[in-house]
């Protein structure tokens, strides 16, 4: 398996740096991990966030939509915000926050990663460009 870094989405967001994915990594050919670092806006921060993360994933020309719920099981996702559930619960947040997005074995297809936040009361802030790699195999 290899992994080709298509893109990026570290662009800046609504009143706020973008959420962004770094740190794919391929470790044995097989099995790959990839960690976000999460910038929270300064009102955010010392607070409580919820962090989610979704994957648009094609598979021989299949979209399908996933995302990591917080027991780390991998659930389907209707596009409907009121749906989505966090991957991540945090009670106080600093400057910025790390995760994990995936550890294992990744299938042939193309990904997109979207990341975001929402702190109490606010609005989800998330990435509207998404970073994007394939995997073949």
């Amino acid at each position: 398996m290899s992994i080709v870094l298509s893109g990026s989405g570290n662009t800046p967001a609504i009143e706020g740096e973008l959420p962004e994915l770094i740190d794919v990594v391929v470790t044995d050919g097989r099995s790959s991990t990839a960690t976000i670092r999460v910038l929270p806006e300064f009102d955010h921060m010392n607070g409580a966030i919820n962090l989610f993360l979704v994957a648009r994933v094609t598979q021989s020309g299949v979209n399908q939509w996933l995302y990591p719920d917080q027991s780390g099981s991998v659930q389907t996702w209707d596009q409907k915000e009121s749906t989505l559930q966090p991957a991540y619960s945090i009670s106080s947040v600093g400057a910025s926050v790390r995760g994990l997005v995936y550890s294992g074995t990744l299938d042939a297809g193309q990904y997109e990663i979207y990341v975001g936040y929402a702190a109490a009361g606010s609005a989800l802030i998330y990435s509207r460009t998404p970073f994007t790699f394939t995997v073949t195999q």
